[in-house]
């Protein structure tokens, strides 16, 4: 019994046929004298059947076409590029995106009104009788203003950090622009990281700047050892991590 091209058996045995495939064609895309794009191909009709057991005498054969292409010798990665996302199932869930979308908003607007009731509540009651005994004493939201505006007490760390994700921030929303006007191709794995540190270098200003700024707001001094604090509150727990992490890889000998 064989298993035919679709899969199903053409007999009541459910067994396997391995065949070789004996002849390659090659379809060679070029743009003067650089090879842009080399595409390998098999003809179905030229296979023998290979049996357990069974010696074969086999005879390759193969055929090379050249087409010319008006791709330029730099821009050839963008061939495979587009080769990899046609051969993925991209699919747009347009419901779901929708569904997202319609809820995000329902919980923002749920929110927003509650606030602005509570509020309105707040500020009719105040501005009825200003001079009324008792309006004094601080209810509802008004009771965690202290709480709210009191500087906490690892300020220097906190504003740090607070700049540190601020960066971070910036280098994603960075990378992805890069990745959406195609800076990015699939067989160049290392781009992303160059691009990375490279950003990371570039958007060291917006740790800085983010860091001292809410530091100085909150009554800070010390504004240049903050700023030098969120240039390594990252970067220094990360390389630790990095060192530990390739030291354990080179110990049971991973290259």
């Amino acid at each position: 019994m064989e298993t035919g091209p679709t899969g199903y058996a053409s007999g009541v045995r459910n067994e396997t046929s391995y065949y070789l495939f004996t002849h390659l064609e090659f379809s060679v895309a070029h743009n003067g004298d650089n090879v842009i794009a080399v595409n390998l191909t098999t003809d179905a009709r030229q296979r023998i059947k290979l049996m357990p057991g069974v010696p074969a005498q086999v005879e390759f054969s193969y055929s090379a076409t050249w087409k010319e292409t008006n791709v330029k010798y730099i821009d050839r990665m963008s061939l495979y590029a587009q080769a990899a996302l046609n051969d993925q199932s991209v699919e747009i869930h347009w419901l779901s995106i929708i569904n997202s979308f319609v809820l995000v908003i329902l919980l923002t607007s749920f929110l927003a009104i509650i606030l602005m009731r509570i509020l309105r509540k707040d500020f009719a009651r105040y501005m009825e009788d200003p001079e009324e005994p008792g309006d004094d004493e601080e209810v509802g939201w008004k009771r965690i203003h202290g709480d709210v505006f009191r500087p906490p007490p690892y300020l220097m760390l906190f504003t740090a950090m607070i700049g540190s994700g601020a960066q971070i921030l910036t280098l994603s929303c960075g990378l992805l622009i890069l990745s959406l006007v195609g800076m990015f191709y699939p067989g160049n794995r290392g781009a992303l990281y160059v691009a990375a540190i490279v950003l990371y270098a570039l958007t060291a200003g917006v740790a800085g700047y983010f860091s001292t700024d809410l530091y100085v707001q909150l009554g800070g001094q010390r504004w240049a050892t903050n700023a030098v604090l969120a240039a390594g509150v990252f970067t220094c727990p990360f390389f630790c991590v990095f060192s530990i992490v390739n030291l354990v890889a080179l110990y049971y000998g991973y290259p």
